[in-house]
């Protein structure tokens, strides 16, 4: 099974083609046209470990997830590319009923996850899936008809902390918080700040189709990391480190909350691979004792 997915997934590029980054009116652009960063970048998910894999090279579109094609495809076609071959690795046995944020298929490819009220809500592409698990292997299988009577509700939006976006045809880059609200970063050396020199590796599209899925926030005008941004005050630790909740806190409001325990960084599902090394000295904010559904909860709100 495990191979399956390897096959499946291990070529997929994050971000798509390649982009070119500049400053226009005062404000990171993403088009192509004298270039102050220039990313031809092939990003992998290792789908065992969850570790992306970052090379620099020219893009082959025989393996990249066009992001022209996904802009024009509704929710259920874009969810193809999400578990295209999920089904090797989704064979976990569900239980009744369904616990909160359980992730749960049918026949066709498209993954779910059931929210605390029993309704499901989709992951549109590979990229909202990614930012919320590094696998599969969560995702349990029911039939066609049970998936019928579960109300269907809206879409899954990217993690706070992990990607930055763009819109297809909207130029901004921009931080998201939790609920799916967008921060435009509004110049280079504020996102080199947050971000580091590699900050563009990080920027990934999200198609217009899926635009209503997001609201506009304030603007990041200041080198402040936003709210549920991972940050670390140790180069080299990583999804491999016995303990990298000791040395990572997260983001609110300006302060910095540390992790309380092993058990409080693993209850709230963060990836290690998301989170920014930093040099910015912050305040202390409360720790994080447990689980937290502003932190934890895949879809904000419901």
């Amino acid at each position: 099974m495990r191979s399956a997915l390897l096959t499946a997934f291990a070529a997929v590029i994050l971000f798509g083609c390649s982009a070119s980054v500049a400053i226009t009116d005062g404000g990171l652009d993403s088009r192509a046209g004298d270039p102050v960063v220039t990313v031809d970048t092939v990003v992998t998910v290792d789908t065992v470990t969850g570790d992306t894999i970052v090379r620099d090279t020219a893009v082959n579109d025989t393996h990249a997830v066009d992001s022209a094609r996904d802009s024009g495809a509704d929710s259920n076609e874009v969810a193809t590319d999400v578990a295209r071959d999920v089904g090797a690795e989704a064979g976990m046995e569900c239980s009744r009923p369904f616990a909160s944020w359980t992730a749960i298929k049918a026949s066709g490819p498209a993954v779910y996850i059931v929210d605390t009220h029993g309704q499901r809500h989709v992951f549109p592409n590979e990229n909202t899936w990614y930012s919320w698990f590094p696998d599969f292997s969560n995702v349990c299988t029911i039939s066609e008809a049970e998936l019928a009577t579960i109300i269907i509700n809206a879409n899954v939006t990217i993690r706070p902390g992990t990607f930055l976006v763009k819109i297809t045809t909207d130029p901004k880059v921009y931080a998201i918080t939790a609920g799916g609200v967008l921060h435009w970063i509004e110049s280079e050396s504020v996102a080199i700040a947050l971000y580091g020199p590699d900050w563009a590796h990080r920027v990934v599209d999200v198609p217009d189709g899926f635009f209503v899925n997001y609201s506009i926030g304030t603007p990041i005008e200041t080198a402040v990391h936003p709210d549920g941004t991972l940050v670390s005050y140790a180069p080299g630790v990583d999804a491999g480190s016995a303990e990298p909740w000791r040395t990572s806190y997260i983001m609110e409001g300006g302060l910095r909350r540390p992790f309380a325990s092993a058990e409080a960084y693993r209850a709230n599902g963060f990836q290690q691979r998301f989170a920014v090394t930093t040099a910015i000295v912050y305040a202390n904010g409360p720790p994080i004792t447990g689980r937290e559904n502003t932190l934890a909860d895949v879809v904000y709100g419901f």
